[in-house]
């Protein structure tokens, strides 16, 4: 993706482009949540968020929205330091509203539908040539954090615990990053559809414990090195506090153990097997040489990376 895209796209300014080069850096991009964002997330998301007490009865949903128009994203840039740097008040308070004087009274519910889905998504470029990229919601994320906080207040402060969530959802996001890297590699050598086909896969195996994507997202945050190195936490730590968050994930998420395949080694090779055979029963799954997992090693920076705000002051905008 050339910067002249992004730029006639959003309508950056030039200072805006030293961001990209330098994503979760000194500086980094935050587009708001406006209406027109709003209105692509599921009804559900919505409802759950607010505290509607039917909302998990209804039809699952995908957070990837099928659309962005031009317009709905407006930016801001700051020091990425700041976002960790308030120990007392994580994020706005606006109540008005809002359920028991809470404005996102229902993150347990949100992410027992959603999953880690519920932090943020990754928009493939496949789809999304102009604004591809990793999103974060950030006052979501800070909800999570703070209640993660009453629990594990004792072993870490929470300015690390903000840093070490945040970067958290951000290395699983940049994991479906990876298979649409994968996907387009074998593209290019077999000059056939790979990721369009694996989009259809994934969905035959939502919300299963046989859904490998999401499950070998998360193995993969608490193997990261990434996060223990951008985080400077331990990774017993790490995994401690992560693993307690896995326990309230659907299946997929929960299944980041990848039992069903003898672990998650064994798991990469099933999964990436299932991405070049267009099979979710592949025949020759290849080698650890080659797989989904050889894409570790790309820049994670050269990924456009966005941290959404305002949805502690969502409203339900649709009947």
């Amino acid at each position: 993706m050339g910067k002249s895209t992004v730029r006639n796209h959003f309508n950056f300014s030039s200072s805006d482009f030293a961001l990209l080069e330098s994503i979760f850096g000194n500086q980094y991009l935050v587009s708001h949540c406006s209406n027109h964002f709003q209105a692509m997330l599921p009804d559900s998301f919505i409802n759950i968020l607010l505290g509607a007490d039917d909302a998990l009865a209804e039809t699952p949903d995908t957070l990837i929205p099928s659309f962005i128009p031009e317009d709905i994203l407006q930016y801001e840039t700051f020091d990425i330091e700041s976002i960790f740097s308030d120990e007392t008040s994580l994020f706005e308070q606006d109540t008005t509203g809002s359920k028991d004087g809470d404005p996102m009274p229902n993150i347990t519910g949100l992410i027992r539908k959603f999953g880690r889905d519920a932090y943020g998504c990754y928009l493939p470029f496949h789809y999304y040539k102009d604004c591809w990229g990793i999103y974060l919601f950030k006052e979501i994320i800070e909800k999570r954090v703070s209640e993660l906080y009453e629990i594990f207040r004792n072993e870490i402060s929470l300015k690390d615990l903000k840093k070490m969530y945040m970067y958290a959802v951000y290395r699983h996001e940049l994991f479906h990053y990876h298979v649409e890297r994968f996907c387009t590699k074998l593209e290019i050598a077999i000059k056939q559809p790979v990721y369009k086909n694996s989009r259809v896969m994934a969905e035959l195996v939502r919300g299963t414990d046989e859904w490998l994507e999401e499950a070998l997202a998360e193995s993969a945050v608490l193997s990261s090195e990434l996060v223990k190195n951008r985080t400077g936490l331990k990774p017993k730590l790490i995994r401690k506090i992560y693993e307690y968050d896995l326990d309230f994930m659907p299946p997929g998420y929960r299944d980041y153990k990848c039992l069903n395949f003898g672990g998650p080694v064994k798991a990469h090779q099933v999964f990436s097997g299932q991405l070049i055979e267009n099979n979710l029963e592949p025949k020759h799954p290849p080698t650890p040489l080659f797989g989904v997992k050889n894409e570790f090693v790309s820049m994670d920076k050269k990924v456009p990376a966005f941290l959404v705000t305002g949805f502690n002051k969502l409203r339900r905008i649709r009947m």
